[in-house]
C-alpha cells in the first residue's frame, strides 16, 4: 500500500538530478502530494543522503518560488538551475565522475509535509530518456481514449 495519494496519471513522487546542465527538476507529480504549494524548499540530509522537497512560504530562507502558468497546459516538471547546489550534490553524494542526470522516486512524509528522495536510490538516465518521458507525459495527458 502507498504512503502517498495519486495524482491523476498514477505516477509517484519524482525529482531528476542533472549534473551535466546544473538543474533539479521537480515533476507535478512531486508538487502535487504536496498540495500544489505556490513555494518550496529544498532540504538536505548529508548523514542519511535524504534529498527532501517541502512546501514552503515566501518569508522563509531558500524558498523557491513555482511558476504554475507554466506548468497548467504542456509543461510535466519546473526547473531549478543552480550550478553551485547541483555541484555540491555531486561532489557530496555521486561518486562517479560522469556528468549524467540521476532520476529519484520519493515518498511523502506528510508529519513533515515534505517528499523525501534516498539518493542511494538514484538511477542513472541519458537525456534522451528524460526528454522521451517528459514528451510522452504531455502526449498521455492530452489524448482523449473513446
Amino acid at each position: 500500500m502507498s504512503n502517498y495519494p495519486l495524482s491523476d496519471c498514477g505516477q509517484k513522487p519524482v525529482i531528476t538530478i542533472d549534473f551535466k546542465k546544473k538543474r533539479v527538476r521537480i515533476y507535478k507529480s512531486t508538487l502535487y502530494v504536496l498540495g500544489n504549494p505556490v513555494y518550496i524548499q529544498f532540504l538536505i540530509n548529508p548523514s542519511t543522503h535524504i534529498f527532501a522537497v517541502r512546501s514552503s512560504q515566501e518569508s522563509e530562507p531558500s524558498a523557491q518560488r513555482i511558476y504554475w502558468k507554466t506548468l497548467v497546459d504542456r509543461k510535466q516538471c519546473c526547473e531549478f538551475y543552480s550550478t553551485r547546489f547541483v555541484e555540491r550534490l555531486h561532489h557530496a553524494f555521486f561518486q562517479s565522475s560522469e556528468l549524467c542526470t540521476y532520476r529519484i522516486m520519493g515518498d511523502l512524509n506528510e508529519k513533515k509535509k515534505s517528499v523525501l528522495f534516498n539518493l542511494k536510490e538514484s538511477v542513472p538516465i541519458n537525456d534522451e530518456i528524460e526528454e522521451f518521458l517528459t514528451t510522452e507525459a504531455n502526449n498521455v495527458r492530452g489524448k482523449t481514449y473513446e
